[in-house]
């Protein structure tokens, strides 16, 4: 599983920038921000699949993933890049990629080519690994007590990490955490980038009484 590591990361960036297009479709412009939105729409509607018709999942996402590349084809004409703030963008993808590098789930839960295994990650990662091999037409099954339904359950948590892992073609454990960090470091850059935008947002307003004045 570690040497698929490289193509796992691949296929999380399409999956993550075909949910910037459904980000967009929803009206939210800000990029890490519409990414966050567009995986929990996609979140919300795996969970709602979990609870009746597991089996629908895997092809459910592959269409999501494949509109949501559609409507990033669509709305990538009209970015203006020459606008974009590249210093700001640069400097979110640099703090990205650093906790990353840091919290590499190889580098973190791998020490002396032993994996520091702990059973609640077992459990944790089990309904988003489920999600995406389930082939039944039944509510999500709990994986180590098959064929035992999960009881009610919101499922939105395991969801999300069942959406961004909706490419990997054989999810396990490592799939989970790595998806848990990206999904972290996603909401940090979102917070920075709506963090950086209220003062620019201040600006305008304060110059608004000033011009206000000016034509009187």
């Amino acid at each position: 599983m570690i040497a698929s590591y490289p193509l796992d990361l691949f296929l999380f960036a399409i999956s993550l920038l075909s949910f910037y297009g459904i980000g967009r479709f929803l009206r939210i412009n800000k990029f890490f921000t519409s990414i966050l939105v567009g995986l929990s729409a996609s979140g919300l509607l795996v969970g709602a699949l979990a609870n009746f018709n597991a089996g629908l999942i895997r092809p459910a996402l592959l269409i999501i993933i494949l509109v949501g590349i559609a409507l990033l084809c669509k709305y990538a004409k009209h970015i203006h890049f020459k606008k974009l703030n590249y210093p700001q963008y640069g400097f979110l993808l640099s703090i990205g990629l650093l906790i990353l590098v840091l919290n590499f789930p190889s580098k973190v839960f791998i020490k002396d080519n032993y994996f520091q295994y702990n059973l609640h990650y077992t459990y944790y990662s089990n309904q988003s690994t489920e999600m995406l091999n389930a082939r039944y037409k039944d509510r999500l099954r709990v994986t180590d007590f098959f064929a035992y339904e999960w009881s009610r359950y919101h499922f939105f948590n395991s969801s999300v990490q069942a959406s961004l892992s909706g490419l990997v073609v054989q999810p396990g454990l490592f799939t989970y955490l790595l998806a848990q960090l990206l999904i972290a470091i996603f909401i940090i850059l979102a917070v920075l980038e709506n963090f950086f935008e209220k003062p620019k947002a201040q600006k305008v307003e304060a110059e608004k009484p000033e011009q206000i004045a000016k034509l009187g």
